[in-house]
């Protein structure tokens, strides 16, 4: 009877070593798997950044080039009527 016993109660612990080792290995996989999430949301942020940051270089690039056109539209006309200018008196003169 003794022997029965032991028995079962060595049963009992195995299965239930078994059992906290399942859950350790669910539970280290369930980490796992939520440090792979967060490394995707860390990647899709920086993809975001640097798109962010492409588009906001673009924007800086298209504002000097406007700024750059605007500027040499000024001096153009500035040539133009200072061109004018001197002819209207040369023709005074």
């Amino acid at each position: 009877m003794k022997g029965k016993i032991k028995e079962e109660e060595e049963e009992e612990e195995e299965e239930e070593e078994e059992e906290e080792e399942k859950e350790e290995e669910e539970e280290e996989e369930e980490e796992e798997e939520e440090e792979e999430e967060e490394e995707e949301e860390e990647e899709e942020d920086n993809d975001d950044k640097k798109r962010k940051k492409n588009k906001n270089r673009k924007k800086i690039m298209v504002m000097k080039k406007k700024k750059n056109n605007n500027n040499n539209n000024n001096n153009k006309n500035k040539n133009r009527n200072n061109k004018k200018k001197k002819q209207n008196n040369i023709h005074q003169h």
